[in-house]
C-alpha cells in the first residue's frame, strides 16, 4: 500500500511543482515594477466662469504630508507596530502593506480588486518580490512617509493627516505619543479598533503599541505608563458631506444635481463606488453650467416670494434648451435638509405636475394631426381651442382632448421629453424634468439630457472622453429629437397665449392669460405654462425663451392639509419672470418662429 500511495503521489506532487514553478513565473513578469499612484486630489468644482470655486471632493481635504510634518513619536509607533510580526527574511512587514496598500489603490475594475485582494500564493509572492524592489529603491524614510499618506485608519481617513484631523482635530506634527499610538493601532483593522466605537478596545489596542515601542526603546516605560493612564479623549471631525460643503450655500442642490449626473458615466468607472472614487481622489478640474450670478439672483427672487423660514417650498431650475445645460437651481430650503445629504439627485423630489401636464397632451394631440384650431366645449368656459385653453389653463379641454387620442399617447410624449415613464397620464414631475421638457418645445422639439457641466479634464489637462467605438468629450450635451419640429413650434405657439405676448395669430389666444405679467418682465419673446393641483397644494410655473427655461414651484408643507392662497401661487410666476430677465439680459433678442399653417389651422395656407 505505501509503494503504491507513493506511486500515485509522485504525478500529483510533481504537478503541483510545476503549476507553482509557472505561477513564479508570471509572478516574477507581473512584479517587475510597482504601479505609480499619484497621491490622491481632490477633484474641484468651479461655476461657468471656470474662476468661481463651487466646492470640492476628496476623501479627507488635507493632502501629502512629508515626513518632517509628522511627530516621530507617531512614526516609531507605526514602525514598532509593523515591527511586531517582522519577517526574519525578507522585506519588512511595513513596505509589504505599502506595497498591498497600492496596488488596492491602482485598482480600477472589480476584477483588479479581486486579484489585489485574493488570498492567494501567488498574490503574496508578488506582494514580496515588489516589497523587495521598492526597498532597493527607497529609503527606510521614503517609503515610510509614503506609507503614511497612503494607510487608512477608518471613518473615511485616508493618510496620516486626515486620521489626525478626523480622530483629533489636529495636525500630525501635534500629536501625543498616546494619540499617535492610538493612530497607529488602527491600521490593521480599523473598524475592530475604532476608538469612536469600542473605546476600550482602541485602549488596549494603544497599549500593546505603546509596549511595542518600549521593547524597541523609542519611549522609556514611565512616557509609556503616562500614556497608557490616560483615556481615550477624541475630538472628532467627520469630515462633511461632498455637497454639504460648498463654498455658498446655494450651490449644494446644484452639487446634489452633478454628483447624480457624475455617478452615471461609465467614463469614471465600471461602478458607482469607483466613480464616488475617482471624484474624491482623482483630481479632476470640472466646469461646471452653473451661472453664478443667475443662481445668486435666482435665489434672491425665491426667498423674496417665499423666505428661508416659510413652511412653503419655493424653488426654481433654470435649464438652456438645445444643450440641457443646468444654469441654476434655488430653493428657499437649506442643503442638505433634515434628512441629510441626498447623493442621486434626490435633493428636489417630484411633486404633481398639475395643468402644467396638459403639454403632453397638446402635443401628442398635435403629434397625430390635430390642429391648434381644435374646438372643444369645456365646462363653465365654453368652446376652446388649444390656444385659448393653454392660454386660460382650461383643464376640462385637456381631459377631453386625452380622452381622444389616449392618455397613454400623453405619457409616452412624456417619457420622450424626459419625465419618468407613467402608465395612464402624466401625475407627477421634478422642477428638473419639467424645465427639461418645455425647454424642448423651446428647442424645436430638441430633447438634451439635463447636463451640469461644461468641462472636465483630468489632472494632466485632458478632457475626459466617454467609452466606446466612437468616443466623445463626457461634458458635450447630448441631444435627441423628440417631437418634430413643427408640433414643438405649434405648442409654443399656444405657450405664447400663457405669457401675455401673445400667438403668431392675432386673436386666437382667448379673452385671458394666466401669466400676463410675464411678458411686462422679461420684455422680449417669451412663452411658458402655469399649473395648479386640484387640492391647490402645489402650484406651477415655467416660462421659457429660444435661450432659456425656467420651471418654478411652490408647494404646500406636509402634514395636515393646507392649500396655498393666491399670493403663493403667483410666487412662481414672479420668481420665473425675474430670473428669465436676469438670465436674458445682455443677450441678442431671439424671436420664435410661427407654426406651419398646416398645424396651426388644419390647411395649407
Amino acid at each position: 500500500m505505501c509503494v503504491a500511495v507513493a506511486v500515485l503521489s509522485y504525478p500529483f506532487a510533481a504537478m503541483v511543482g510545476l503549476t507553482v514553478s509557472a505561477s513564479i513565473n508570471e509572478v516574477d513578469i507581473q512584479a517587475q515594477q510597482l504601479p505609480e499612484v499619484p497621491p490622491p486630489q481632490p477633484s474641484r468644482l468651479y461655476a461657468a466662469d471656470g474662476t468661481t470655486l463651487v466646492g470640492q471632493f476628496s476623501d479627507h481635504g488635507h493632502g501629502y504630508t512629508p515626513l518632517d510634518r509628522v511627530a516621530p513619536a507617531l512614526a516609531q509607533a507605526v514602525v514598532a507596530d509593523a515591527r511586531s510580526d517582522q519577517p526574519a527574511r525578507g522585506a519588512s512587514t511595513l513596505t509589504r502593506q505599502y506595497v498591498r496598500d497600492v496596488l488596492l489603490d491602482a485598482a480600477r475594475t472589480p476584477q483588479e480588486l479581486e486579484a489585489a485582494s485574493e488570498p492567494t500564493a501567488a498574490r503574496e509572492l508578488r506582494e514580496t518580490q515588489l516589497a523587495e524592489t521598492v526597498e532597493r529603491k527607497l529609503t527606510r524614510a521614503q517609503i515610510l512617509e509614503r506609507y503614511l499618506n497612503i494607510a487608512y485608519f477608518g471613518h473615511q481617513a485616508y493618510g496620516i493627516a486626515a486620521a489626525a484631523g478626523v480622530y483629533f482635530s489636529k495636525r500630525p506634527a501635534d500629536l501625543t505619543v498616546g494619540e499617535a499610538a492610538l493612530l497607529a493601532g488602527l491600521i490593521r483593522e480599523p473598524s475592530a479598533h475604532d476608538p469612536a466605537g469600542d473605546p476600550a478596545a482602541a485602549a488596549e489596542r494603544r497599549d500593546r503599541v505603546l509596549d511595542r515601542m518600549v521593547a524597541l526603546h523609542d519611549i522609556t516605560r514611565a512616557a509609556a505608563d503616562r500614556a497608557r493612564s490616560e483615556p481615550v479623549t477624541l475630538r472628532l471631525s467627520e469630515p462633511p458631506d461632498d455637497c454639504a460643503a460648498t463654498t455658498d450655500p446655494g450651490y449644494g442642490y446644484f452639487c446634489d444635481l452633478f454628483t447624480a449626473w457624475w455617478m452615471g458615466q461609465p467614463a469614471f468607472g465600471s461602478s458607482p463606488e469607483e466613480r464616488l472614487s475617482r471624484l474624491r481622489r482623482g483630481g479632476y478640474r470640472i466646469v461646471t453650467s452653473l451661472d453664478a450670478a443667475l443662481q445668486a439672483g435666482a435665489y434672491r427672487h425665491v426667498v423674496a416670494d417665499e423666505p428661508a423660514g416659510s413652511p412653503v417650498a419655493h424653488g426654481l431650475v433654470a435649464i438652456e434648451p438645445g444643450t440641457g445645460r443646468v444654469r441654476a437651481i434655488a430653493v428657499n430650503r437649506p442643503y442638505p435638509g433634515p434628512a441629510g445629504p441626498s447623493p442621486g439627485g434626490t435633493a428636489l423630489p417630484s411633486r404633481p405636475a398639475g395643468t402644467t401636464g396638459t403639454l403632453f397632451t397638446m402635443l401628442a394631440a398635435l403629434d397625430r394631426n390635430l390642429p391648434l384650431t381644435t374646438s372643444i366645449s369645456a365646462p363653465r368656459t365654453g368652446r376652446q381651442t388649444m390656444w385659448s385653453a393653454f392660454g386660460e389653463s382650461v383643464d376640462t379641454y385637456f381631459a377631453q382632448l386625452e380622452q381622444q387620442i389616449g392618455a397613454d399617447a400623453a405619457a409616452a410624449v412624456a417619457t420622450r421629453l424626459g419625465l419618468t415613464p407613467r402608465t395612464g397620464g402624466v401625475a407627477s414631475a421634478t422642477p428638473l424634468e419639467l424645465a427639461g421638457a418645455y425647454a424642448t418645445i423651446a428647442a424645436d422639439g430638441v430633447y438634451c439630457d439635463p447636463l451640469p457641466v461644461a468641462s472636465v479634464t483630468d489632472p494632466d489637462g485632458a478632457p475626459v472622453m466617454t467609452s466606446g467605438v466612437t468616443p466623445v468629450d463626457v461634458a458635450a450635451p447630448r441631444c435627441r429629437q423628440a417631437v418634430r419640429p413643427q408640433v414643438a413650434r405649434a405648442a409654443v405657439d399656444a405657450a405664447r397665449c400663457v405669457t401675455g405676448y401673445g400667438a403668431a395669430t392675432a386673436g386666437v389666444c382667448g379673452t385671458r392669460s394666466t401669466a400676463p405679467s410675464v411678458y411686462r418682465t422679461v420684455r422680449r419673446p417669451v412663452a411658458g405654462g402655469t399649473g395648479t393641483t386640484d387640492d391647490d397644494r402645489t402650484a406651477w410655473f415655467v416660462g421659457f425663451s429660444p435661450a432659456l427655461t425656467v420651471a418654478s414651484f411652490v408647494a404646500a408643507p406636509d402634514g395636515p392639509r393646507v392649500a396655498l392662497g393666491a399670493a403663493h401661487r403667483a410666487a412662481p410666476i414672479r420668481s420665473a419672470a425675474q430670473t428669465l430677465r436676469d438670465g436674458l439680459a445682455g443677450t441678442a433678442v431671439r424671436g420664435f418662429t410661427a407654426p406651419d399653417p398646416t398645424i396651426a389651422y388644419g390647411r395649407r395656407g
